[in-house]
């Protein structure tokens, strides 16, 4: 999915995958086509969950806001711009 943090022309691409902490995702940043500070700010980006909830599926993404839920049912969202997690 597609997150628009530095306007229409700087997509950031945003993944989920389950970490090395057990049952503890990831949620992280694929930067293209996008301006050099973009790059520089996002590349590479990775952010732990910090509550072990299993996998998790991105549901939707609203500007910087990265919704999910989780393979125990839980439901949050992620933001990019301040890099913090919430959980319903």
């Amino acid at each position: 999915m597609v997150a628009d943090v530095g306007g229409a022309m700087d997509p950031l691409f945003v993944w989920s995958a389950l970490g090395v902490k057990a049952n503890t995702p990831l949620i992280g940043l694929l930067v293209e086509n996008a301006s050099p500070s973009l790059r520089a700010k996002y590349a590479g980006a990775q952010y732990q969950c910090p509550r072990p909830i299993g996998h998790l599926t991105i549901t939707a993404i609203d500007g910087t806001t990265v919704h999910f839920q989780s393979s125990s049912g839980t439901v949050g969202i992620f933001d990019l711009s301040s890099q913090s997690w919430q959980f319903d």
